[in-house]
């Protein structure tokens, strides 16, 4: 009786089964479902960076061929970098009642300045050096181009004005710039560039010490890109600034400009006549 009382804390209960095939079935099951989905979420995650990495490409690409007409676009309308401004519509400065009388009695003097790429064959000159100019004041002036090579060649031009800071207040109705000019062997043909000084210049008190403006033009040889559209064909090393490089909208634009902006135009186009407005020196 002693010893059985010693015994009993160490009872031992039933041995347990062995685990059964049916066991060892819902095991790999489990664990080949959780393989499964852990599978699954990766190649969604795989899915989604791909997709995420197209994106960015698409949208990197877009940006990378937008870039140049969105920075000419933004140049355009706020006259930075010395961009001279332009409009579509014929509104707000280019309305016809801003432009038709001058304002003020300061006069500005336009410098009229002509170079081009060393690779284009031409002669390129101002038929004017200057003009005295008012705000508000429609002004006609023209550039002469002779093509010395012996065979058609194509150029476009680039514009900018100096000081920079003049730019939102020069706009330009009418130019070449940016437009085709296809010159047969030997051809000399006049540019016209029709132009005004904004009003608000004279409102503008970091504009009163400014007398004189500089009006540059810049031809280069121009061919077409793998789009069909017109560029400088310009040496590697001789890039001008992006908001000097010309896109396809631009002639539509001019266009517009023409048919909408009510405006005087010159009678006499020729560029050894009086200019309608402003003197020629």
């Amino acid at each position: 009786m002693f010893l059985a009382r010693r015994l009993a804390p160490f009872t031992f209960g039933t041995r347990p089964l062995p685990p059964t095939a049916h066991y060892y079935s819902q095991k790999h099951s489990i664990i080949n479902e959780y393989r499964a989905r852990q599978q699954e979420d990766f190649k969604a995650r795989n899915r989604s960076l791909l997709l995420y990495a197209i994106s960015i490409g698409v949208v990197t690409l877009g940006l990378s061929y937008a870039a140049v007409p969105l920075y000419r676009v933004f140049c355009s309308v706020t006259g930075y970098n010395g961009t001279p401004q332009t409009s579509k519509d014929g509104s707000g400065k280019f309305a016809a009642d801003r432009i038709r009388e001058p304002v003020g009695q300061k006069s500005i003097t336009i410098r009229f300045n002509a170079d081009k790429s060393d690779t284009l064959n031409w002669k390129f000159w101002p038929c004017q050096k200057s003009l005295q100019v008012k705000p508000g004041e429609t002004v006609l002036a023209f550039y002469k181009a002779k093509n010395l090579a012996d065979h058609d060649v194509l150029g476009v031009a680039t514009y900018n004005v100096t000081p920079g800071q003049v730019a939102p207040y020069f706009a330009k109705v009418e130019c070449f710039c940016f437009d085709e000019q296809r010159l047969l062997a030997g051809e000399e043909v006049d540019l016209p560039i029709f132009f005004f000084i904004d009003k608000d210049f004279v409102d503008d008190p970091l504009m009163k010490d400014i007398d004189d403006i500089v009006l540059s033009y810049t031809f280069f040889k121009a061919k077409r890109n793998s789009y069909g559209f017109l560029e400088p064909d310009i040496p590697q090393g001789q890039q001008p600034p992006p908001h000097l490089i010309p896109n396809h909208h631009h002639h539509q634009q001019q266009q517009q400009q023409q048919q909408q902006a009510a405006v005087p135009t010159a009678s006499n186009p020729s560029p050894h006549a009086n200019s309608p407005a402003g003197s020629i020196k």
